[in-house]
C-alpha cells in the first residue's frame, strides 16, 4: 500500500496515513527535545496503573520507508533525555510497547507519528489524543503500542513525523485507514467505520442500554424499522477478507464535549493511494450518523445528511469550522436514516481522502445531556482496481 502524508493541511483537516518520503523529520527540539518540551517535569512510569489507561490507536504498514531515520526512543527513556514523553517495553523486552506523553505535548501539536520497526517492517501510529480516553493518576496520556508484524519484536521505535497544532479549538479526530487487500493486479479497498487496528479506534466499552438493548442494537434496529433495512444489510456486508464490516463508532458516555454550543463533534478522516484503474461503474458509499454528517471526497462535498441540514446551512468544504455543524437540526428523529453517495466520480489516480464531519447535539429539548446523550457514526464503501497491461 503507497500512502503519504499530506504536507500541510490547513483550517481543521489533520491527517493519519503512512509516509511515503525517507527524509529527516521536522522536529522543533532536536535530538534529545524531539517535541521541544525542555523544561517540563520529568515523568515516571508507574507500571500496571499506567497500563490500565493505555488507549489502543490506529496502525498503518509504512511500506515505502526504507530506514529508520527519525529520532530514536529508547525504551525506559527518562524524560529528562526526551522531554515529555517517556517510552518503556512490555516487561522490559523487546514486546508491545508503552508510550507515555505530557498532556502538553497536544497544546502545542495536534499529533506526532511514532514509527515501530519490526524485523525490515516499519509501522505507523498516529499519537493522538483518542475520544473518551482517560489520563493517568499523575495527568498523562498513555498510549499501547502493539507488535503487530508476524509475532515479530519491536526493535526501535522513533518520531518520524510532527504536526503544529493549527487551532487550539480543534476537534477529536477519529482516524480510519483504508484496508487495502492485493492479489496480484488487483487491489480491493475497504473503507469502514471499525473498532480494529484497521479502522477508528474509539473506546468500545459503551454501556448505553436504549429501550433495553445496547445502543449499537438500537440504532440499527431503529434504522430497520424506519424501511433501511436493506441499505443496513448493504452497508455491514462491506467486509474485509478476514470478516471485519462496518459498526457504529464514537459511542462513548463521556463522549468528547467540543465548545460550539456544547454540540458534540468529531472528524473522521482516511487517506489512501489508488494505483490502478477503478472497476466498478458506480461506488457506493454508506453513511448513517447521530445527529448529522457532512461526507467529503477530495474536498468535494458529495453527501450530507439532509433531514438535519433542512432550511440550515450546509458546510461547503471540509476547512469549514464544525460550527457549520452545529446549526444543523438535532431533532431526535432526525438521524433515523442512511444516506447513500455513488463517490467514483469523485476519486483520481493518486492520493485520495475521504473526510467525514459529525455533530452530535448536547440538548434534544431537554431529554439529552452530556451524561446521557450518546454520539454515532457508521459508514462502509469499497472498490477494486486494476493495473492496466503493460
Amino acid at each position: 500500500m503507497k500512502t503519504k502524508f499530506l504536507s500541510l493541511l490547513v483550517a481543521l483537516t489533520l491527517v493519519f496515513s503512512a509516509c511515503n518520503k525517507d527524509k529527516d523529520p521536522n522536529l522543533t527540539g532536536g535530538k534529545n527535545d524531539p517535541l521541544g518540551m525542555k523544561g517540563v517535569n520529568e515523568i515516571v512510569w508507574n507500571g500496571a496503573s499506567d497500563r490500565a489507561v493505555a488507549a489502543n490507536i490506529a496502525v498503518v504498514q509504512n511500506d515505502t520507508r526504507k530506514n529508520a531515520s527519525g529520532i530514536k526512543i529508547t525504551s525506559n527513556a527518562h524524560s529528562a533525555d526526551f522531554p515529555g514523553l517517556y517510552f518503556i517495553w512490555d516487561y522490559k523486552q523487546p514486546d508491545n510497547g508503552y508510550l507515555k506523553v505530557d498532556a502538553k505535548v497536544f497544546e502545542n501539536y495536534a499529533f506526532f507519528i511514532l514509527t515501530a520497526k519490526e524485523s525490515n517492517t516499519y509501522w505507523d501510529f498516529a499519537i493522538v489524543p483518542q475520544i473518551g480516553q482517560k489520563t493517568t493518576t499523575d495527568g498523562y496520556y498513555v498510549f499501547f503500542i502493539p507488535k503487530v508484524y508476524n509475532n515479530k519484536n519491536i526493535n526501535m521505535v522513533f518520531i518520524s513525523e510532527l504536526r503544529d497544532r493549527i487551532n487550539p479549538d480543534d476537534p477529536p479526530i477519529i482516524v480510519n485507514p483504508p484496508i487495502i487487500e492485493k492479489e496480484g493486479d488487483m487491489a480491493k479497498y475497504v473503507i469502514i467505520s471499525n473498532l480494529t487496528q484497521y479502522g477508528a479506534i474509539v473506546d468500545s466499552r459503551s454501556q448505553w442500554l436504549f429501550s433495553g438493548v445496547p445502543i449499537k442494537d438500537y440504532w440499527n434496529n431503529t434504522l430497520i424499522q424506519k424501511g433501511y433495512g436493506s441499505e443496513l444489510n448493504a452497508m455491514t456486508s462491506i467486509q474485509t477478507s478476514d470478516g471485519v464490516s462496518a459498526t457504529w463508532i464514537w459511542d462513548r458516555d463521556d463522549s468528547w464535549e467540543h465548545g460550539i454550543s456544547g454540540s458534540l463533534l468529531v472528524k473522521c478522516i482516511s487517506e489512501f493511494d489508488i494505483d490502478g484503474d477503478i472497476v466498478e461503474d458506480e461506488i457506493p458509499f454508506y453513511f448513517a450518523c447521530d445527529n448529522a454528517a457532512v461526507l467529503f471526497v477530495n474536498g468535494q462535498r458529495v453527501a450530507f445528511s439532509e433531514a438535519a441540514f433542512q432550511g440550515r446551512y450546509v458546510p461547503s468544504n471540509p476547512n469549514d469550522l464544525l460550527t457549520d455543524c452545529s446549526d444543523a437540526s438535532f431533532d431526535g428523529e432526525v438521524w433515523q436514516h442512511i444516506y447513500t453517495a455513488d463517490i467514483k466520480g469523485y476519486l483520481v489516480q493518486g492520493y485520495n481522502s475521504v473526510v467525514i464531519m459529525a455533530a452530535n447535539s448536547d440538548s434534544n429539548d431537554g431529554r439529552y445531556d452530556k451524561t446521557n446523550n450518546p454520539a454515532g457514526l457508521i459508514f462502509a464503501s469499497q472498490f477494486s482496481t486494476v493495473k492496466p497491461a503493460q
